[in-house]
């Protein structure tokens, strides 16, 4: 678990399971991310990580900055993240300049800026799938500020922001393209200058279980509920933010969380010991785990950025707790091996080499 602060400039890191929190800094209060453009890439990844009670001039949590006026090369992603009372006078969670960020089953609670309470983007393109938004607080855009090129939501909530000036969106770039797809905003129809394309849902209340606690979970009657775009989840992404089945009865819900999805909510109780080998691998590897399994195992490897690179399940009930992986055909990196047993869960880190 990472608790401390980053500084990355022109390399493309993985974080996998941290922490940022309490870090203060001007740019980036939790993580400081530079490209320089031409050759260079950045494109760090944030898998499963939250960012909590960090603050900074620009970028509370995180700050994304291309130094050139070149293409981009600056991309983050993030996937399955939490971002909750961090501030920043420009982003209170996010500042973005000029680079192409990404998030993927994140969650924005409690943060406050001057310019764009969860989020600004100053240049760039951006994009979020499934992301929800509640309660955070800014003078202008509670939720986003955009004087960006382009930003494009899928299958987001957005409600119960505020803000001086725009409580959930607001666009300063009357060039740029704003568009909104099956997301629920408190608006009662599409804001000037946005373009709303199919499935939206306009001032209905998502009920989420408890937005002051930062719990933007989805109760039973929420019209976010199978409402989402199952072609807008992106390909091996399988598990939501709390790492439930992310497509739970057909359709994919709107938001980070899945309703009803009740997989994965507790850890392996039966798994006393788990060890894979070799680790680092080259070709393959082996888990080997102590215990006694009650019902089938079900492996899935996933990349840093939360996509389902292989799956395989066995049945341990009846011989040794071991299960060997052929990995030649998957590129070299960091990655996640899910376990999942009835409705529990755990995992475990691989690096595999060429």
């Amino acid at each position: 678990m990472c608790l401390a602060a980053q500084f990355n400039a022109e390399a493309s890191p993985s974080f996998v399971n941290c922490t940022f929190q309490y870090n203060s800094g001007s740019s980036g209060g939790g993580v400081a991310i530079y490209a320089e453009g031409g050759s260079s890439i950045t494109n760090p990844e944030f898998l499963q990580c939250s960012f909590l009670h960090n603050s900074g001039s620009f970028g509370g949590a995180v700050s994304n900055e291309e130094l050139s006026n070149d293409i981009s090369t600056a991309k983050p992603s993030f996937v399955n993240c939490l971002f909750d009372d961090n501030h920043a006078g420009f982003g209170g969670a996010v500042r973005n300049e000029k680079g192409n960020p990404s998030w993927i089953n994140c969650s924005f609670t409690k943060n406050s800026g001057t310019f764009g309470g969860a989020i600004m983007i100053n240049g760039g393109a951006a994009s979020w799938t499934n992301c929800s938004f509640s309660k955070n607080d800014a003078n202008w855009g509670g939720a986003i500020r955009n004087f960006g090129d382009s930003i494009v939501l899928n299958n987001c909530i957005i409600w119960g922001n505020t803000g001086n000036l725009e409580n959930n969106i607001q666009n300063e770039n009357a060039q740029a393209v704003v568009q909104l797809n099956h997301t629920l905003i408190e608006e009662t129809a599409c804001p000037p200058g946005f373009t709303c394309g199919n499935g939206m849902i306009f001032n209905q209340n998502p009920l989420f279980v408890n937005a002051t606690n930062s719990n933007l979970r989805l109760q039973s009657a929420s019209p976010a509920i199978n409402h989402g775009s199952n072609d807008a989840v992106p390909a091996g992404i399988t598990a939501d933010l709390a790492g439930n089945t992310r497509i739970y009865n057909g359709t994919v819900d709107m938001g980070a969380y899945e309703f009803g999805a009740t997989v994965g909510t507790e850890t392996l109780s039966w798994l006393q010991e788990i060890r894979l080998y070799p680790n680092p691998a080259i070709g393959s590897f082996t888990v080997e785990m102590a215990g006694e399994a009650a019902d089938e195992v079900e492996f899935s490897l996933l990349s840093t950025g939360g996509r389902e690179m292989l799956r395989e399940t066995a049945d341990f009930r009846f011989g040794a707790l071991t299960h060997r992986f052929e990995t030649s055909d998957l590129p070299a990196g960091l990655y996640l091996l899910r376990i999942r047993s009835g409705n529990q869960v755990e995992f475990a880190k691989v690096m595999l080499q060429r």
